[in-house]
């Protein structure tokens, strides 16, 4: 990362890096518009506010209790 004369100019690292990008944005894209619909569901709303709370509790305890053991 100090060496700028080092960097990685091969084909198959820059499709790869790309296919990344794209697939996170793929991903936030997939949130968002699951997040949109799930507002838009007045009568569900309570039970997908569950389950994302639920998910949030599970991704809390994997980033930092999980790594601690």
């Amino acid at each position: 990362m100090g060496a700028p004369s080092q960097t990685r100019d091969w084909l198959w690292t820059r499709l790869w890096s790309l296919a990344m990008d794209a697939l996170a944005v793929g991903m936030l894209v997939l949130v968002a518009s699951g997040l949109h619909l799930w507002y838009r569901r007045v009568d569900t709303r309570w039970m997908g506010l569950a389950a994302l709370l639920a998910g949030t509790a599970c991704c809390a305890f994997f980033l930092f209790v999980s790594g601690r053991a």
